[in-house]
């Protein structure tokens, strides 16, 4: 099995749940997706004086949360996440995190923070974080 190199990916995203995801997020430097399940605990009481006790889970609800950051320029898509956190309706955006050309995630995903930063060495940053909202599928 080969190891997915990195710098070989990017983001995709559109505006809208539903919308094809083709407008390409430029100088992107790193992502990240994690997938948690809340652990719903289905313990029961032990059915002799010498049960083993010990607590048993099933998983409940699914949740994803995710970040990205890189470089700041404006007008590739960047500026028009930081639009969307200065819209007064809720925006979700699907996005599609090429991990490759053939491996990606595709999630649908509710923009919870845009950050700028600068420095004194003249480079601005990108930063975004989001929360998914529905199906998340690996391809």
């Amino acid at each position: 099995m080969a190891v997915i190199m990195g710098r070989e990916g990017w983001i995709y995203t559109a505006r809208g749940s539903g919308s094809a995801a083709t407008s390409v997020i430029a100088n992107i430097d790193t992502w990240s997706l994690s997938l948690t399940a809340d652990p719903i605990e289905t313990t029961a009481f032990g059915t002799t004086a010498t049960s083993v006790y010990t607590r048993s889970f099933t998983p409940g609800l699914k949740t994803g949360s995710g970040s990205l950051s890189g470089n700041f320029e404006g007008g590739v898509h960047q500026d028009w996440l930081v639009n969307i956190m200065a819209d007064t309706t809720a925006v979700t955006v699907d996005m599609v995190l090429y991990m490759n050309a053939t491996d990606y995630v595709s999630v649908t995903a509710c923009i919870t923070s845009v950050e700028l930063g600068g420095s004194t060495d003249g480079k601005t940053t990108f930063s975004a974080s989001y929360n998914t909202t529905g199906t998340v599928t690996k391809t």
